[in-house]
């Protein structure tokens, strides 16, 4: 709420606290509202969460990563143009989910990029790992408003062998509220399928609640 202010402080000494990638993983998450003003990010928060993509935990610059796109662009230029320039860095993390994160947080601060794209739909094909193959779905819900080619992409993730990929696709689709016809019926098919596993079932069947409620 409106008092969340105040947290900022000992949220910025969460973010350094070197005891535990849990407790700064945490306060990057917590930051994002904390951290936010009318004139978007406070520049404090943006150059803490600039350090931290320098982090010895993968997950903990992956946050930051997702908390920059989310707060969107610094109003100070030079910092502006500092976040950008680390975002392009940051594509080349030795870690791939951090790697995904990072073009969609430069595609969400910038503009929509073929380049960006091709590479997130790389890294949601089989031949990946599956944790990273999960972010890059993830990341392609995030932008399939903006790119007509997404949805599509998701409906035959659907069908994918590995569980956590077809049912990252179910949460993705149900996410843009009205996907189309041709994702609702894939979603049903896959719900009554006696075929499909009751977990990815549940997923499918969330998926058109989200839908149905969205439509309301």
């Amino acid at each position: 709420g409106k008092d969340i202010r105040g947290a900022l402080p000992g949220l910025l000494r969460g973010l350094e606290d070197q005891t535990s990638w849990e407790i700064r993983r945490a306060s990057i998450a917590a930051i994002i509202e904390a951290g936010a003003t009318n004139k978007g990010p406070d520049p404090v928060v943006t150059r803490a969460l600039l350090a931290s993509l320098q982090d010895r935990a993968a997950a903990v610059r992956l946050e930051a990563l997702i908390a920059l796109g989310q707060m969107g662009r610094p109003d100070d230029g030079l910092l502006l143009d500092h976040t950008f320039k680390t975002l392009k860095g940051m594509t080349n993390d030795k870690d791939k989910t951090v790697a995904v994160w990072a073009h969609l947080s430069l595609m969400e601060l910038d503009k929509i990029d073929d380049a960006d794209m091709a590479f997130l739909t790389k890294c949601a094909k089989t031949g990946e790992l599956s944790r990273v193959r999960v972010q890059a779905v993830r990341a392609l819900g995030s932008v399939a408003t903006k790119f007509k080619t997404v949805v599509p992409q998701l409906v035959e993730l659907l069908g994918d062998k590995d569980s956590a990929v077809a049912g990252n696709a179910c949460i993705a689709l149900g996410g843009l509220r009205d996907p189309g016809e041709i994702a609702e019926k894939a979603l049903t098919e896959l719900s009554l399928n006696k075929e499909t596993a009751e977990e990815l079932k549940q997923a499918a069947l969330r998926a058109l609640e989200d839908i149905k409620k969205g439509r309301m």
